[in-house]
């Protein structure tokens, strides 16, 4: 009898016989062949080829050789999923024994957090192959949001066996009792980040001792709020820098945050600005040539960082308003000159009148009086308008001009109907004046 390449002799009983063989040590199909080495002479070896065998040797147990879903490095949210793994078995599946155990696990703690098993079913009817499919389903949606602010890792391994008893390996023939798999879950977490053009400053020609604003955008690319510490640093031709300032600030998330501070350069030459992230990212702004300073001008101390266009603008703005007020005061200087002297005319006239009146007045109050009244009212309220340096008539065709502004201070109107005097107190009340 011959197996494996091994020729192992028997001795045949009524054509029955037994042997004892070694098996291979590799796995795979080895053929079992048999045949009668003892006849003479004519002797005729009968012996039908078709009862020759082949024997299957599985020594390794389950092979997993893919991870088919979800496909690696993907980032796995708090959901369902189902997990799909290819194996290689050649002596078949013990289907019965199959299971998927999981786990998620802290990043940095290595705690676990939760941990389940699941059954394993095989794709189709086929036990044995080189790619059988085999899967499960794991559900993640009990880790919280709070959980998942720390960075947390899905492991995966196969347990079970062949029909040859042998457990399921590791992957691709790492050691049985491995995980064969592992998933970041999403992490809720500040991702900060800036671009090579996000820094730049108001002005470009800069003189040692003048001031310019450099501005810094950063991102939040996350899925929470957070803070970024950074460092802004005065770079110089020659390599060295100088810590310009280390401002904080709060982004939201998938947010801007703007860092912006004032650099007062300090000597001259070629130098830049250079904006360093907590997460060692950074950007620089544009290189500028500060120059040495110098004597300014009139108009640059006038304006001092202003742009001169705008400068020029706002003092052409500036002096038109100042023109049309000074214009506007002279036409109503001139009014109310012209107006005046109107008023003067009338109050002169008016004047005349009180003088031909009060002679009047003083020979009817030679005669004897029946009321007993020695001054009369039209007299007094003249002598009270002539000492308040009011005029007591105005023109009746321009009602809106028949106020004045006596020596007291107050508005006054004159009705020369009833010769009734009436001005205005300090609280705006026409009040009658007696």
């Amino acid at each position: 009898m011959r197996f494996d390449g091994v020729t192992y002799p028997v001795t045949a009983i009524d054509g029955a016989w037994t042997a004892v063989v070694t098996a291979s040590e590799s796995s795979g199909k080895k053929a079992l062949t048999w045949g009668v080495d003892c006849y003479s002479g004519q002797g005729d070896d009968v012996t039908d080829e078709s009862d020759n065998r082949w024997i299957l040797v599985d020594g390794t147990g389950p092979n997993p050789v893919e991870i088919i879903n979800p496909r690696p490095n993907t980032i796995l949210d708090t959901d369902v999923y189902e997990v799909r793994v290819a194996i290689d078995e050649e002596g078949g599946l013990d289907t019965d024994s199959l299971q998927l155990e999981w786990w998620v696990e802290d990043a940095l703690t290595g705690d676990r957090l939760t941990t389940g098993y699941e059954p394993m079913t095989v794709e189709g009817t086929d036990i044995s192959g080189t790619r059988l499919e085999i899967y499960a389903e794991i559900d993640l949606s009990g880790i919280t949001d709070t959980m998942i602010q720390n960075r947390l890792i899905l492991f995966i391994k196969v347990n079970g066996r062949d029909l040859a008893d042998n457990s399921v390996q590791g992957m691709n023939g790492a050691p049985s009792g491995s995980e064969i798999a592992q998933w970041d879950l999403e992490w809720l977490r500040p991702e900060f980040s800036i671009g090579p053009l996000d820094v730049s400053y108001t002005r470009l020609i800069i003189e040692v001792g003048q001031s310019t604003s450099v501005q810094a955008l950063v991102d939040n690319t996350g899925s929470l709020d957070g803070t970024v510490d950074a460092t802004v640093y005065v770079v110089k031709l020659n390599g060295t820098k100088d810590v310009l300032q280390r401002p904080s600030i709060d982004i939201p998330a998938q947010g801007k945050g703007l860092i912006t501070l004032d650099w007062v350069p300090t000597s001259q030459g070629i130098q830049w600005i250079e904006v360093e992230l907590d997460n060692g990212q950074t950007s620089k702004g544009p290189t500028v040539d500060v120059r040495p300073a110098r004597d300014q001008g009139f108009v640059e101390n006038l304006f001092g960082d202003v742009n001169p266009v705008i400068g020029s603008i706002v003092a052409l703005i500036f002096v038109s308003i100042i023109v049309t007020g000074l214009l506007w005061a002279r036409k109503a200087t001139r009014g109310r000159g012209a107006r005046s002297e109107y008023d003067w005319d009338e109050y002169s006239s008016e004047i005349e009148d009180d003088y031909y009146e009060e002679d009047d007045l003083a020979d009817y109050a030679a005669e004897p009086s029946q009321t007993g009244q020695e001054i009369q009212p039209a007299s007094s309220l003249g002598a009270a308008a002539a000492a308040l340096g009011v005029a007591e008539t105005t023109s009746a065709a321009e009602p809106e001009t028949d106020w004045v502004m006596g020596a007291d201070g107050y508005w006054w109107y004159h009705d020369k109907d009833t010769n009734e005097w009436w001005y205005k107190d300090e609280n705006g009340d026409i009040v009658q004046f007696n």
